[in-house]
């Protein structure tokens, strides 16, 4: 478990025939629900595989991915949360300015939120999810018309771009 080490530096370092596994969880995982990322060195067998995945489900979910993956997809898994932290902060100032206290507009956002993950849960695309929100012409469609029109999809792929360039530069040696 380590950022932009990969199985490729492991098993350079280590000792020849050495099975390794990289593995890339996220800070949820003290609550156990974690969205850990993992790849398996050329040496890990079957059976390691069986251990490290009943391991991770101990903090969470878990996919197998190749180290390239992994190396793009930290930045969903691991720094995104950030990103959604954020835009939580956003949400509660504004809930703020509309009277609520602190702990009122952190209550409703959390819990938007905690409501929205357990839809997407049920295993219902983003998309349809967002459309069955959305009244043509309504006051919904105004909102996302405004996040449309001010770049908000750009946004997040830019931030996840940047996030991955500046792990590519941490990871070899670059301050």
């Amino acid at each position: 478990v380590a950022a932009g080490v990969g199985v490729k530096m492991l098993e350079e370092n280590l000792p020849s025939g050495t099975p390794v596994a990289w593995v890339m969880p996220n800070t949820a995982a003290m609550l156990g629900e974690s969205m850990s990322l993992y790849a398996l060195g050329q040496h890990a067998t079957d059976k390691h595989r069986d251990v490290l995945q009943m391991i991770l489900r101990s903090i969470g979910e878990a996919l197998e991915c190749t180290e390239e993956q992994i190396h793009n997809l930290t930045a969903i898994s691991g720094a995104a949360p950030a990103f959604l932290y954020r835009v939580a902060e956003v949400l509660q100032e504004t809930a703020m300015g509309f009277g609520l206290d602190e702990r009122a507009a952190q209550l409703l956002v959390t819990q938007m939120f905690s409501g929205s993950a357990k839809m997407m849960q049920t295993g219902t695309p983003a998309a349809t999810l967002r459309d069955q929100v959305t009244t043509p012409g309504g006051a919904t469609a105004a909102g996302l018309r405004v996040l449309e029109e001010r770049g908000l999809p750009k946004m997040f792929e830019d931030a996840v771009h940047a996030t991955n360039a500046r792990s590519k530069e941490m990871a070899s040696g670059q301050k």
